[in-house]
């Protein structure tokens, strides 16, 4: 059994987002990035070939849809080699292709013994961990911030029943370049894991940002071979960038094994010229 750090795993417990330091060795990110590298090459020199749809979800108006898959409504989707690539605007990608085998799929990602002991001291067992890709490209102009949102979604439109659930789902962000405020660094609201935005009625996406912009905000800086790790409900979302160069990350959802991120019967991908009429 790997040793669990107390102090971090109560950090998490408790304001649903911790940073762990030099989890891996610069040797690991190189290696990280080489295998990143070469998986995002072979999908941008694609993009313009790609069929792209819009995801459009059947259950828009349910009111945790802003906080769940909110985030992802109207965003464009394709399929690349078996793998899906999601442009979701102003130069940000999520893609998964080249990222699955090799290093990325080894104990050296998922399961250094800092990250094994704070996840396993939460999730126990019986779960069960995927791989991304967050490259956040050059702009000619700042990349406004993110859409509010949590990860996770609610199970039975009950979201006082979902927060009184066992921790089911976390997120770890895997640096692969600095990363930190002004480059498009994840801001966070701490605490928002626990907070019942349906029972205050904070439906909208206008009114969760109106609550954001009165809570204390935490925007970590992590520097690559260190992680970022938070529960699934913890409200957050994608920083200004003001820099002029591209910032990688990697992402490793860890999920308990009954929970699906994603289910085809919630939504249709509509062709962009359907969409456009």
């Amino acid at each position: 059994m790997a040793f669990v750090d107390e102090a971090k795993s109560k950090e998490l417990e408790e304001t649903g987002v911790v940073v762990l330091e030099n989890v891996y060795t610069p040797d690991d990110i190189l290696a990280f990035t080489a295998q990143f590298d070469s998986g995002w090459a072979a999908v941008s020199d694609k993009l313009h070939d790609l069929q792209w749809q819009k995801r459009l979800y059947r259950d828009a108006h349910a009111p945790s849809f802003i906080l769940g898959r909110g985030l992802y409504q109207g965003k464009l989707v394709a399929a690349f080699r078996g793998t899906q690539v999601v442009d979701m605007g102003h130069g940000r990608y999520d893609f998964t292709h080249g990222l699955e085998g090799g290093v990325l799929a080894s104990d050296r990602l998922l399961a250094p013994d800092s990250v094994y002991g704070v996840v396993h001291a939460a999730l126990k067992r019986g779960y069960s961990g995927y791989v991304g890709g967050l490259p956040v490209l050059p702009n000619p102009s700042p990349l406004p911030a993110g859409y509010w949102h949590r990860d996770a979604y609610s199970l039975y439109e009950d979201e006082a029943f979902d927060l009184a659930l066992p921790p089911f789902y976390y997120t770890m962000i895997v640096p692969l370049t600095d990363m930190e405020e002004g480059n498009g660094a994840t801001e966070f609201v701490p605490g928002s894991h626990k907070f019942d935005f349906a029972g205050h009625n904070i439906v909208t996406p206008e009114k969760v940002k109106a609550w954001a912009d009165t809570q204390p905000r935490r925007i970590p800086a992590v520097k690559a071979g260190s992680v970022c790790i938070f529960h699934g409900f913890t409200l957050h979302r994608g920083g200004s960038n003001m820099s002029n160069s591209r910032r990688d990350a990697l992402y490793v959802v860890f999920k308990k094994n009954w929970y699906s991120d994603e289910d085809p019967t919630d939504y249709v991908d509509a062709p962009l010229d359907f969409v456009s009429q």
